[in-house]
């Protein structure tokens, strides 16, 4: 007979980060609009970009990565910090390598994470646009 147990964990020492806002780190609205610039993306004729009523998705590191997202027809254009349109990518299916919708675009380093409502996503190359794998967050 095998009888086994378990006891509650009674540490009440728990690490929660801060976040410490000074009165000085607060800046006015005036000043913050200052900072906001106009971005328009230079287009080609030959490569539109659907319109959707779905949210538009934006990320930025050394390029600008910009989704409609949606359930059909939904790529990913990349233009440079300048708004130059430099490429589309999508591989949007249901194959082991596509991605079945864009629900959120995120970054993990070097790589584009496309996720969908199920708590997967796929991770892509952010350069070559690459299948590196898929990661699933459902427990």
């Amino acid at each position: 007979m095998l009888c086994l147990s378990c006891s509650p964990n009674t540490d009440t020492n728990h690490d929660f980060s801060t976040l410490l806002i000074e009165a000085e780190d607060i800046k006015a609205l005036d000043e913050i609009i200052e900072d906001i610039i106009f971005l328009p993306f230079q287009i080609p004729d030959d490569s539109p970009i659907k319109k959707s009523s779905h949210n538009a998705m934006l990320l930025e590191d050394e390029h600008i990565y910009f989704s409609t997202g949606g359930h059909k027809d939904t790529p990913i254009h990349v233009f440079d910090t300048e708004g130059k349109y430099i490429q589309s990518f999508n591989k949007q299916g249901g194959g082991p390598e596509e991605y079945p919708f864009i629900l959120r675009l995120d970054m993990f380093g070097d790589k584009l994470a496309i996720w969908n409502y199920k708590g997967v996503f796929k991770l892509y190359d952010k350069e070559t646009f690459e299948y590196k794998g898929q990661k699933n967050l459902r427990i």
